[in-house]
């Protein structure tokens, strides 16, 4: 037979068991996924959309960095199917520079940006490479910017 002071720390025991094999309130390695948009503008309504589809819990780190290099991040929790926004402000971005979200699980990322005088762009996030080909039109009238971004420490 159980003492009653026993029967107490038995149940906390296989409470604890059970709340570290549900994966609820343990770490999640952030550096598994990794989605990078090498122009955000800071512009209001710029912001970025994170979309969890899966089954589990998922975290996030949404890093703005300036030309110097990173300026803040901010930590996000996101729960299955549902989605987080983190505008501009939130992070800190008080001008033009690139946005790197790491992820613990594969999510959907897109970013909505905004230009100064107010027209709308949806980006995806860009694929790694090391060559890259930049199709130039001749004689066209948009503007065009090229954004390169090192994640890296050299």
């Amino acid at each position: 037979m159980i003492r009653p002071g026993m029967r107490l720390r038995v149940l906390a025991s296989v409470w604890v068991v059970g709340l570290l094999l549900s994966g609820v309130g343990v770490a999640q390695d952030i550096n598994n996924y990794s989605y990078l948009f090498p122009r955000f503008t800071h512009t209001l309504g710029s912001e970025i959309k994170i979309v969890n589809l899966g089954t589990t819990v998922a975290q996030a780190e949404v890093e703005y960095f300036t030309e110097e290099g990173l300026a803040t991040g901010k930590f996000l929790t996101i729960l299955p199917a549902t989605q987080a926004s983190v505008t501009a402000a939130e992070i800190g971005a008080n001008a033009t520079g690139s946005v790197r979200v790491r992820t613990s699980a594969l999510l959907e990322v897109s970013a909505l940006l905004v230009e100064e005088g107010g027209s709308l762009e949806i980006a995806e996030p860009t694929a790694p490479g090391s060559t890259i080909i930049i199709p130039f039109a001749h004689g066209s009238r948009g503007k065009t910017f090229l954004d390169i971004f090192n994640s890296g420490s050299t």
